[in-house]
């Protein structure tokens, strides 16, 4: 059975990144939906230790998804956006369950943060709609405590699990970094490709790093 949940996950994948590397629209979108609630049933058979914030996180990127299918409508983003934001709370808790803490860390990421903050937001979120800046600013900011978090965990100990997740922390912001990108400053080429190879990178890193916990 788990054979079989994770070959039907891998040939989700690489149909979904299929459809976006030809642009198929309509295909692109019914084949992302399928995505995170494979993962999610993966998630629930395959660890011994079901933690209720990787759930809540994979529900709202199933939600996130579905709201950003149509990301031209305002209202559709801001919701996307929102289960998003709810998605990396709910990683970021689950994550700072098995850190632990050291001030001279958190102190050394935390500037790192704010300097990575200032910078993006002179880089893009100053450019984004007025309506659109602080939702923007509190979710990029959310964004980077969620690679805080992963960095403190691989800072605690170096481990496939810590790694696995630094990584797909990383390939969190670089997915969100190419969305914003090409909704608000320019259009990249083959944009869904990029955007959905390292946003289901991160996800499945993340998930998995907690399945080896």
């Amino acid at each position: 059975m788990k054979i079989v949940l994770l070959v039907l996950y891998a040939i989700a994948v690489v149909v979904h990144l299929y459809f976006c590397f030809i642009e198929k629209e309509s295909a692109r979108k019914i084949t992302k939906l399928f995505l995170m609630p494979l993962l999610l049933v993966i998630y629930c058979t395959m660890t011994h230790n079901i933690l209720p914030g990787i759930i809540i996180a994979l529900c709202a990127g199933f939600l996130g998804d579905y709201f950003l299918l149509k990301i031209e409508v305002t209202s559709y983003f801001m919701l996307g956006l929102g289960f998003f934001f709810i998605g990396h709370i709910s990683y970021i808790i689950s994550i700072l369950q098995y850190v632990e803490w050291n001030i001279l860390r958190a102190t050394a990421i935390l500037v790192v943060a704010v300097l990575l903050l200032t910078f993006l937001y002179l880089y893009l979120i100053r450019k984004m709609p007025k309506k659109l800046q602080t939702p923007g600013l509190f979710y990029l900011a959310v964004l980077l405590c969620l690679l805080g978090s992963s960095c403190l965990a691989l800072w605690q100990q170096i481990t496939l699990e810590s790694i696995l997740l630094g990584i797909g922390a990383l390939s969190f912001c670089i997915s969100d970094f190419l969305l914003a990108e090409s909704t608000f400053l320019k259009k990249i080429k083959k944009e869904n490709f990029y955007i959905m190879l390292t946003y289901i990178t991160a996800q499945t890193l993340i998930v998995t790093s907690f399945m080896l916990l």
